[in-house]
């Protein structure tokens, strides 16, 4: 075949595998178009992800433990270390897991709303549906979950501690170590081990935890979404807190009698006063 044959079929094969690219993309905007602008589920999830606001925290630890014999080494239970993080809240870590916990409460709140949105039936009417001529109400439905499906939050909420223990002769001349990894279920055993503690019971920590999402809904609900000192609410660009009126560091108690809708500017300047 001469070379200017096979020029032209190469050139052809290039232009048609162009335009049907462009077809495709033609196609594949006009259904995202017509989901934005009509899409029952797509819109409604938008809307539910703007209603939860999720905390971001660390979520790999390294705790480097160091013992003072071999044998102590070989004895050790890798939970207590944990547990003494906790107890000792070093470097923030159990403010940082109680944040965690919240996360992944409010998301399976998260989750099943979602579900029930994805659950519902819905019929689209017809000049809602492009190429409404080939493209069937089904199947316009099946890619706009497709489509939505993406836009779900993710649960990006766990949490890996790695407890290296460690114990080193008294020249340095033999080193010896022991390597746990915990995961989100190991971690959250040692939390409520630490929680049910009669220590922790009678401790500040104890109260805070008391402060769950569900608790912080019902105040913010209660107190209409807005500052009790200023006024201010979402609306005017601020951020909400659920603060305690009479501090737990002074005794406060995490009841809804003890606890008020503050902006975050009030509740900065109110700090631990009384």
């Amino acid at each position: 075949m001469p070379t200017t044959d096979k020029t032209l079929i190469l050139f052809l094969l290039f232009l048609a595998i162009t335009v049907a690219l462009g077809i495709v993309c033609f196609i594949v905007n006009k259904l995202e178009k017509a989901i934005e602008e009509h899409g029952f589920y797509y819109n409604r999830i938008l809307k539910l992800n703007e209603n939860y606001h999720f905390s971001h925290n660390r979520s790999h630890w390294i705790v480097n433990h160091p013992v003072k014999s071999k044998k102590a080494l070989e004895k050790l239970n890798p939970n207590d270390v944990v547990i003494y993080y906790f107890e000792n809240n070093i470097n923030g870590f159990s403010d940082n897991f109680e944040k965690i916990v919240e996360n992944r409460l409010l998301y399976a709140k998260y989750t099943a709303e979602y579900e029930e949105i994805m659950k519902t039936d819905h019929v689209y009417p017809i000049e809602a549906i492009p190429f409404n001529t080939i493209l069937k109400a089904n199947d316009f439905c099946k890619y706009e979950k497709k489509r939505t499906s993406k836009i779900k939050i993710k649960d990006s909420f766990g949490i890996t501690v790695d407890v290296n223990a460690s114990y080193s002769s008294p020249k340095g001349k033999n080193q010896y170590r022991r390597c746990f990894k915990y995961r989100y279920e190991n971690v959250l055993y040692c939390y409520t081990q630490w929680k049910n503690s009669a220590r922790f019971k009678t401790s500040a920590a104890y109260e805070r935890s008391l402060m769950t999402a569900s608790l912080r809904y019902d105040i913010l609900k209660r107190d209409n979404y807005r500052c009790q000192i200023c006024g201010a609410s979402a609306n005017d660009g601020v951020k909400l807190h659920v603060d305690h009126i009479i501090p737990v560091s002074k005794g406060g108690k995490t009841e809804p009698s003890n606890l008020q809708t503050l902006c975050e500017r009030c509740n900065l300047g109110k700090s631990n006063k009384m």
